[in-house]
């Protein structure tokens, strides 16, 4: 959440312990390599579970992300969730479409 939420103005490093190694990644470094799926992130963290108990049955955060950045111009669909002006429907059709996906409906 910090990588979709973050400016480039701000200095935030992720601290990352994993021993022997110790990393402070710098959070606008992050920001460009994943390039467009940025704007996704806070979507992808909602839609595929913040916990065990609200995730999808056998779907999780790498395999939504991975999807997405595989090739981000074709799930502009996905900014209907940001937009405080879309309505019910754009919305219930997006994540119904990004379901279908996800579990491998490609041709929808």
């Amino acid at each position: 959440m910090l990588v979709a939420q973050a400016t480039s103005e701000m200095a935030i490093y992720v601290h990352v312990s994993n021993q022997p190694c110790v990393y402070n990644i710098l959070v606008v470094a992050v920001q460009k390599e994943i390039g467009e799926a940025k704007k996704h992130l806070m979507f992808i963290h909602a839609v595929s579970g913040y916990d065990t108990v609200l995730a999808l049955y056998g779907q999780g955060k790498k395999k939504a992300f991975q999807i997405i950045q595989r090739d981000v111009n074709s799930f502009q669909f996905l900014d209907c969730f940001s937009n405080p002006e879309s309505t019910k429907e754009e919305i219930a059709s997006a994540g119904e479409r990004f379901t279908l996906q996800l579990y491998g409906a490609w041709k929808i």
